[in-house]
């Protein structure tokens, strides 16, 4: 049988990463899982050695709730938020003890993630990742080798549902994903057209691969032959660079009133998710917060920061350049990272995923506003807009549950496509700045 490792690997070519040895991974404020196999390798260990000391308490806490890789128990920190087993000189205690292979798996393989897809395993990698997030470091394709050794120790590859969900009950197979995939990256890279448009056109795309499949249905339900396919309505596109697409996006406007509803369940998701609230505690947070979001204003607890209660008028009047120095290229850098890496489209619908995307980008300009903020800067700066991409990244995207949403109920599903089907919706979380 095939393993993950002999498939072929699939690179980016716009990410790098090597480690710096910084230990930020280590001192970060989420919750690092410790498999069952690493918890009885280590939990016995008598950690007499040179350095720290561990101190009275115990080396792992149970979690409040498993996460997504089914880790039941975490690693015990400090005082100042660190591992226990972060050494002063910012290397990891078991590794030096025990070697590379007696560590959690998680942290053998961070900030690594796999998707094994019909083409072979996506390599991608997390912007959590401080490196990562400075563009420090070697091209994947030149770790390959490295990078294959650890999908060889994996045990958390991720896989493409056999057939994918474009919306509602279209699905298409991997190779009528393919063009589309590329298509968005295509839209992703255009330089010279400001983000904010690109990603626009990349939900025009979708819509009009919706109309093209239904035009396809419709035809073959009547025994006719298609006036026109998806296939060739894609490369018709991708012949003429996209221009069609680019410049209806270019022409959109921000709403007159511009309605930040959608972020509502984004900023209870956040508020809630390091705890198990009863229902109501849930509703009653989620119904205070839409309402804050609608009007634009209101007293909201800092869940992004962890600072003070802020006044949501004032940092929404902070001003973000989505192409300031710097900015643009970094968000261009880790958006299209996000879709090469299918964590979002299509592993959980192709449209779902990508409008999924747009709202988490506007959650993205939240988050950098009030970083900037805080630090009494009227216009979001490159290190807010890092912070920012560094929280969606560990709350949403790829360290939390929360499109385990979309497979909780079909209610869950059916409001989120509504939501997403409103022009409004889309023009808002792309253009507001």
């Amino acid at each position: 049988m095939t393993s993950d490792a002999d498939l072929p690997l699939l690179l980016p070519d716009n990410v790098v990463f090597t480690c710096q040895q910084s230990g930020a991974c280590c001192r970060s404020d989420w919750l690092i899982g410790v498999d069952d196999a690493a918890h009885a390798r280590l939990r016995d260990v008598r950690w007499e050695r040179p350095g720290p000391a561990l101190g009275a308490g115990p080396a792992f806490v149970p979690l409040p709730f498993p996460l997504p890789g089914g880790e039941r128990v975490t690693f015990a920190r400090r005082p100042d938020g660190a591992c226990v087993f972060l050494d002063a000189d910012a290397r990891c205690g078991i590794h030096r003890e025990l070697g590379a292979a007696a560590k959690p798996q998680v942290c053998r393989e961070f900030p690594y993630h796999f998707v094994q897809t019909p083409d072979g395993v996506a390599v991608g990698v997390s912007f959590a990742c401080t490196s990562v997030r400075a563009h420090h470091g070697a091209t994947l394709a030149a770790q390959r080798d490295e990078v294959r050794a650890v999908l060889a120790g994996s045990t958390r590859v991720e896989r493409l549902p056999e057939t994918l969900t474009l919306f509602g009950s279209i699905d298409l197979g991997w190779t009528e994903y393919r063009p589309i995939e590329a298509a968005l990256l295509d839209l992703l890279a255009q330089g010279e057209r400001p983000l904010p448009v690109a990603l626009l056109a990349g939900s025009a795309l979708l819509s009009l691969c919706i109309g093209l499949t239904q035009i396809e249905a419709r035809a073959r339900r009547a025994g006719q032959a298609a006036p026109a396919t998806l296939a060739g309505g894609l490369a018709e596109l991708r012949a003429e660079g996209h221009r069609r697409l680019l410049d209806i996006a270019a022409g959109a406007r921000s709403p007159r009133r511009p309605s930040l509803t959608y972020l509502a369940p984004l900023y209870t998701w956040l508020q809630c998710s390091r705890g198990r609230p009863s229902r109501v505690a849930l509703l009653l947070s989620l119904y205070r917060n839409y309402l804050r979001f609608r009007r634009g204003r209101g007293r909201l607890p800092d869940a992004i920061t962890g600072g003070e209660p802020f006044e949501l008028e004032a940092v929404l009047g902070v001003r973000f350049d989505a192409g300031a120095p710097g900015v643009d290229g970094f968000l261009r850098e880790y958006w299209s990272h996000v879709v090469f890496r299918k964590t979002l489209t299509p592993m959980h619908g192709i449209f779902r995923g990508y409008q999924t995307l747009l709202a988490l980008y506007s959650f993205m300009k939240l988050a950098a506003r009030l970083h900037a903020w805080r630090a009494g800067r009227t216009v979001a700066a490159l290190a807010d807009v890092r912070d920012g991409v560094r929280l969606v990244e560990r709350a949403f995207v790829l360290h939390a549950r929360y499109t385990d949403l979309f497979t909780l109920t079909p209610m869950a599903t059916v409001l989120a496509d509504r939501l997403y089907q409103q022009p409004s919706f889309v023009r808002t979380a792309a253009l507001d700045g």
